[in-house]
């Protein structure tokens, strides 16, 4: 599978494009930034095996500036009548790594047995990330206030919608998988400020919340969690 980024966002501004007017008003932007993901729980399920667990605490790192980086991109349309609000279509490449060395409780059943106990959760899962990207393709309805009279700082409100993408990375067992996956929806709150810097060209820091729970497949079944995150970003922006 190519990059989802391109393919799902590109078929997002082909449906804005056709939907505006020739006249319209645009953005794009392009931001870097990070994310901290929520404590949270890992639900192991390989029926073939008996397999039934349930991990926690389970703490992920976002390793924003690692390679592949944390990274977005977004297209929006200032409607025409009430130019306050646009749509745009956005692209967020967030990641989520687990430690091996982690401490947690795993409850459920292995077997037939029933299991309760405190373990490295390396010993099941030697690894389990989402590196590659949860990749959230999202909907955006946005609005935008000046804050002062020449509009050279304003206010940015936005809430999404949409699939993801994830590309989950795991072993069990010496067992790997590693593939890109149509995930489950997520959505996404944010705020943040423009500042113009110069013509269209504006500079952009905002504070956004992203929930999503995943089920992605690993070695003979497949593993939930659920992906509350806290992200800042930064970048630059034109207005056309």
């Amino acid at each position: 599978m190519g990059c989802p980024g391109r393919d799902l966002l590109g078929l997002a501004v082909l449906i804005v494009g056709t939907a505006a007017p020739a006249h319209a008003d645009w953005t794009v932007a392009a931001f870097l930034g990070g994310g901290t993901t929520a404590r949270t729980t890992i639900e192991l399920s390989q029926p073939s095996l008996g397999v039934e667990l349930r991990f926690e605490p389970v703490d992920y790192r976002g390793e924003a500036f690692t390679s592949p980086v944390y990274y977005g991109y977004r297209l929006g349309y200032v409607l025409p009548r009430t130019p306050r609000f646009a749509i745009e279509a956005e692209f967020v490449h967030l990641k989520a790594y687990t430690d091996p060395a982690a401490r947690v409780s795993a409850r459920g059943r292995v077997g037939g047995s029933a299991v309760d106990r405190v373990q490295v959760l390396g010993d099941t899962f030697e690894r389990f990330s989402i590196s590659h990207g949860v990749n959230f393709v999202l909907a955006n309805l946005v609005f935008r206030q000046p804050l002062d009279r020449r509009d050279r700082v304003a206010l940015a409100v936005r809430g999404g919608l949409g699939p993801t993408v994830p590309h989950p990375e795991s072993t069990i067992g010496g067992r790997s998988v590693e593939r890109y996956e149509l995930g489950s929806f997520g959505w996404q709150i944010g705020a943040g400020l423009e500042v113009k810097v110069a013509g269209g060209l504006h500079a952009i820091g905002e504070y956004k919340l992203t929930r999503t729970r995943q089920r992605v497949t690993v070695a003979d079944g497949e593993a939930r969690t659920l992906l509350r995150t806290h992200h800042g970003i930064f970048g630059v922006g034109w207005r056309f």
